[in-house]
């Protein structure tokens, strides 16, 4: 069975040839659409009917622009029950996201045992309706980051400074792949659309 995974990452979306970003359009404030990497404005039905056999996809945002937020909640909607990859949960708390899926929790003990206020501290009310929706489908929540002090030691000393148990929380890493590096460098160092 092919599981789809919705990431929601600082990652463009792929499937739709490029970033997508909220339109600008007056329309778009009845009935939301969206651009694509060369200007197309797509309504959520053309976004969604273009991503539903993709299996993984990455919805881009800009943290604090609620219409960002809005945009991977209404895409999700728009592809039904998937599971969510977030960026803004280290792995080491993904017992919290299940026990949240699981109703083992209420939302305010998932946020206190995710440290979400110095974890991440962004408005928690931007990332509610795509973290409650999973709950509702209880699609998986999968905290996609990398441990704080794990991503601080590469960041220092680069993976050579790593101690065996750091370098065992690292999945394979297949570092000779040049496109992938130039495109993620240029990724990096992109100014930010809009």
């Amino acid at each position: 069975m092919r599981r789809t995974v919705v990431s929601f990452a600082l990652v463009g979306l792929v499937a739709c040839g490029g970033p997508l970003r909220p339109s600008e359009h007056p329309e778009a404030l009845v009935d939301p659409r969206y651009e694509d990497a060369r200007g197309q404005v797509l309504s959520l039905e053309e976004v969604t009917a273009r991503l539903r056999s993709t299996r993984v996809v990455y919805i881009g945002e800009r943290h604090d622009r609620v219409s960002d937020h809005a945009m991977q909640s209404a895409i999700q909607a728009g592809l039904g029950p998937r599971a969510v990859g977030l960026e803004m949960f280290q792995q080491p708390v993904q017992d919290a996201l299940d026990a949240y899926v699981a109703r083992e929790v209420d939302e305010a003990t998932m946020l206190a045992r995710t440290a979400w206020e110095t974890g991440w501290g962004y408005d928690f009310a931007m990332y509610r309706p795509i973290l409650a929706r999973a709950r509702r489908d209880r699609s998986a929540l999968v905290a996609l980051n990398a441990p704080r002090d794990l991503a601080r030691a590469i960041g220092r000393g680069g993976l050579g400074s790593l101690s065996e148990t750091q370098r065992a929380a690292l999945p394979e890493l297949d570092l000779g792949v040049a496109s992938h590096r130039a495109r993620f460098v240029e990724a990096m160092s992109a100014p930010p659309r809009l």
